[in-house]
């Protein structure tokens, strides 16, 4: 009879210590909807944010592929936040300015930063 309250003891002591553990470890383990919520949130305003400069790129790019005078095959343009940045090189001089004016007046650019240097077209 000892024996066997000594053994039922013992399995009442485990119970109770390993609940709270496994309860624990549950909780810590399963995110909650709102952390998701909050996660999915960021992640789609993250793509809503690229999709918004890609389109501003190809906006841009759009512009300045139309200006006569301007060879424009070898810029390329990036965009975050309503800034762009033209990078690459243009035959002459003028062409510079022109590609940054042209940038500009795209509509939702806020400031264009140019990289273009002048470069000959080589083999």
């Amino acid at each position: 009879m000892n024996r066997q309250l000594w053994s039922y003891g013992a399995a009442v002591v485990v119970c109770a210590l390993a609940v709270p553990l496994a309860h624990a470890q549950n909780t810590a383990v399963a995110p909650t909807a709102a952390s998701v919520a909050q996660t999915s949130g960021v992640q789609a305003s993250r793509k809503a944010m690229k999709a918004a400069d890609r389109k501003l790129a190809y906006a841009v790019r759009k512009r300045i592929e139309h200006v006569k005078g301007l060879d424009a095959t070898r810029i390329a343009i990036v965009a975050r936040d309503g800034n762009v940045t033209l990078t690459g090189s243009v035959p002459k001089e003028e062409q510079i300015e022109v590609a940054v004016d042209h940038a500009k007046a795209v509509a939702g650019v806020t400031s264009v930063s140019s990289r273009l240097e002048v470069g000959e077209i080589g083999p």
